[in-house]
């Protein structure tokens, strides 16, 4: 399962607005932004039931009002818990909302992880002792080692004053086995009888946002001093389009408990609520990748947009019928509605469900059926295998119909490696090296790896020969799609001349798809990667020439003014990638 670290901004601001909340027109929680004619919502005044379903019907595409409070989402309780609350409670997600939520809004929530009272120290279990005993939050069992490790160390306030009465805990990522303290009333604390291994320190305190250490890798006998800073907590609000810092396609697959391709049917309204409907959609199963289920037909239940006449649109993006999707369900909380076939909701908003094609479908059956096989097999061993991971990813990245996926998680994986490497001032080589050896000492001592491995400790495990499939992959790659930029920046991280020189035929030679309105985002992005100022100058000078043409006739709704204008910004995106080629080559 993901670590809080991962969670905590699952949704973010994706193009920030700097317009005043305000003088925007509206009461309450939704408003109107004319410098940017859209609705705005104030995520703090809806409850997690209302933000999940606004999510679904506009699949992420809105504009929001964040408001973090100690790094956690704020949102208003569920109804049946709001009555049971004073009227000033803080407005956090409960344990409830976070069940409805989970890793979608990050909460992250310490009621949520329902932990146990801090002890003075925790050590680890030996044979036969009580896995609930206080200050072990792991049911799992952990060996103990000869040789054991240990942390101290101090939380200080603003100013330097100590913390006290501060809950600390340390989480092994190898095993998710988490030891906890409290803060002495000079702000100490100690973990000693540490098993080796990567370490997640953090702290909490109501009322202060406490600094965290992650990945710490701790030797057999290293006691390791560690400093961690606490200021009074303040509400942060960021305004803007929305996107999803998407999971990987890995722990989506890990966290769903069907996983399927299915037809599209039918689709029937069960409950209106404002201008959204909440739907349940006829699936039928082709195949099963993951999880069982009685008969081939399903209700996938999830909300949508209603029409203006009040009826629900149809339909919804993607499901209309008859089309074929990848869907990662899980069992629906909800007890209304169709009884005729077994209830299911999509397990990650932001990638869930997707339409497939002919070819993508055979790719993906393919890819996921050996993941499928993987998951099999660690829970056979009782731990996973970093090498084995990162040739599935590989494998994955090989195939230009499943690329992105693969690419995104081998992408920040490395780039996780990299940081660790410049904060110790070591390379990148001998920084995973370090973590394999903690791995291994960690397994010669008993401890299975049991949890999901570490980005870092995954980018530790690509081999040069890996290294060596990627650059031909991308040598072969006749694209410039997100994936294929992926795979780009990753090559280009161990050749950079043969990244450079493919990027420059694909920018002269491959045309942008017409109904692609990501394109100069991703020019954009491609600057950014490359710190061009120029390319950046261009990109930036793109979008608002796009702007205006999105401007132009803004009387005329007709067909044929929208053929004109998408004539003219097919023109723009091709006569972009122009302009980066001509950029690159005169700067070589």
């Amino acid at each position: 399962m993901a670590t809080r670290s991962d969670k905590l901004n699952r949704l973010i601001i994706r193009s920030a607005c700097n317009a005043s909340w305000e003088e925007m027109q509206g009461e309450s929680g939704r408003r109107f932004c004319a410098s940017c004619e859209k609705e705005v919502f104030d995520f703090a005044q809806m409850t997690p039931r209302e933000i999940k379903a606004r999510l679904e019907a506009s699949r992420g595409r809105l504009c929001a009002r964040l408001t973090r409070e100690g790094g956690r989402l704020a949102t208003l309780p569920p109804p049946e818990v709001a009555s049971l609350l004073p009227a000033r409670a803080p407005r956090r997600a409960s344990s409830l909302a976070a069940s409805v939520l989970g890793a979608l809004l990050g909460a992250g929530s310490a009621e949520a992880r329902s932990p146990s009272p801090p002890a003075e120290v925790s050590r680890p279990l030996q044979e036969g002792s009580d896995p609930g005993a206080a200050g072990d939050r792991s049911a799992a069992s952990h060996p103990a080692s000869t040789v054991a490790a240990a942390l101290h160390g101090r939380i200080n306030r603003e100013g330097g004053a100590p913390l006290a009465g501060a809950a600390v805990f340390a989480q092994n990522a190898l095993d998710g086995r988490q030891h906890s303290t409290s803060t002495r009333d000079d702000g100490t604390f100690a973990f000693d009888g540490l098993p080796a291994g990567i370490y997640d320190l953090t702290g909490e305190l109501d009322g202060f946002d406490i600094g965290a250490q992650w990945g710490m890798a701790l030797q057999p006998g290293e006691d390791r001093p560690v400093a961690l800073a606490a200021s009074e907590s303040r509400g942060e609000t960021t305004m803007g389009i929305l996107t999803f810092a998407a999971d990987p396609l890995r722990k989506v697959f890990d966290d769903s408990e069907l996983v399927v391709v299915a037809r599209v049917g039918p689709s029937t309204v069960l409950e209106r609520n404002g201008d959204t409907a909440e739907v349940a959609t006829e699936l039928t199963i082709e195949v099963a990748l993951k999880g069982r289920v009685s008969g081939h037909r399903i209700a996938y239940r999830h909300s949508v947009y209603l029409a203006k006449n009040g009826t629900a649109e149809e339909p919804a993006e993607g499901l209309a019928p008859g089309v074929r999707i990848l869907a990662f369900l899980q069992a629906s909380e909800s007890a209304d509605g169709p009884a005729r076939f077994p209830a299911f909701e999509s397990a990650d908003s932001a990638s869930g469900i997707r339409t497939l094609g002919e070819a993508e479908r055979d790719a993906w059956v393919a890819r996921l059926e050996s993941l499928a096989r993987l998951e099999v097999r660690a829970e056979r061993r009782g731990e996973s295998e970093p090498e084995e991971l990162m040739e599935w990813l590989v494998a994955t990245a090989e195939e230009p119909l499943t690329r992105a996926e693969a690419l995104g998680e081998i992408e920040d994986a490395l780039g996780a490696l990299a940081e660790r490497a410049a904060e110790e001032g070591k390379s990148a080589e001998l920084a995973g090296q370090d973590l394999l050896a903690v791995l291994a000492r960690f397994r010669a001592a008993g401890g299975r790896a049991s949890v999901e491995p570490r980005p870092e400790l995954l980018a530790a495990s690509l081999t040069e020969s890996q290294k060596g499939r990627l650059t031909a992959a991308l040598a072969k790659t006749e694209r410039l799609d997100d994936g294929d930029l992926a795979l780009f920046r990753v090559v280009r991280g161990w050749n950079e001349g043969a990244a450079m020189a493919w990027l420059a035929h694909q920018l002269r030679t491959v045309k942008p798809r017409a109904d692609d309105v990501e394109e100069i985002w991703r020019m954009e992005s491609l600057a950014e990667s490359l710190g061009n100022e120029t390319l950046t100058a261009l990109a930036e000078d793109a979008s608002r020439r796009e702007q205006e043409i999105d401007k132009l006739w803004p009387e005329d709704s007709s067909e044929a003014a929208e053929r004109l204008r998408q004539k003219e910004r097919v023109a723009l995106r091709a006569e972009l990638r122009r302009q980066f080629a001509e950029a690159l080559a005169g700067g070589r």
